[in-house]
């Protein structure tokens, strides 16, 4: 009978097949406390390639090298961060977790209401927006006191 793998060597797997790998989207907005819905996977960002290995538990968002470029001063790590969990991973601080959402590369994302939302520093979230060149959504405006 074949033995269960423990998480901690899937994340190992997924760092050999993927070492670009990035925690992401609504995985990171529930482990900051930003969101209490629970992701059934957890959001993977991957450097764009040819092909992509399915890894069960997580779902893939392909992203280009000045994605990662961009992001890459700003990533939490285990080293540097100890209050949102990345299982071990890179990952993007919440505000530019929310906003990365809406790039419009990325077709299959899920995008929270604001009263599904827990945020109190809105002037964080409209900056990740402008980070990303992505227009704040009309359904947020309201929240930020934006017009």
């Amino acid at each position: 009978m074949a033995e269960a793998k423990s998480f901690k060597n899937i994340i190992g797997e997924l760092k050999l097949i993927y070492p670009s790998a990035v925690v992401r989207g609504e995985s990171i907005l529930h482990s900051s406390g930003w969101i209490t819905q629970i992701p059934q996977r957890i959001n993977i960002a991957v450097l764009e390639r040819g092909t992509y290995v399915d890894i069960s538990g997580f779902v893939l968002s392909p992203k280009n090298k000045h994605w990662y470029e961009k992001a890459h001063g700003y990533l939490l790590t285990p080293e540097n961060n100890d209050a949102i969990s990345t299982y071990g991973l890179p990952g993007l601080p919440p505000a530019l977790a929310l906003a990365d959402l809406y790039n419009k590369n990325i077709i299959a994302d899920w995008q929270p209401d604001p009263d599904d939302l827990d945020i109190e520093d809105w002037l964080e979230v409209k900056n990740a927006f402008a980070f990303f060149n992505i227009d704040i959504p009309e359904k947020y405006r309201g929240s930020m006191h934006l017009n």
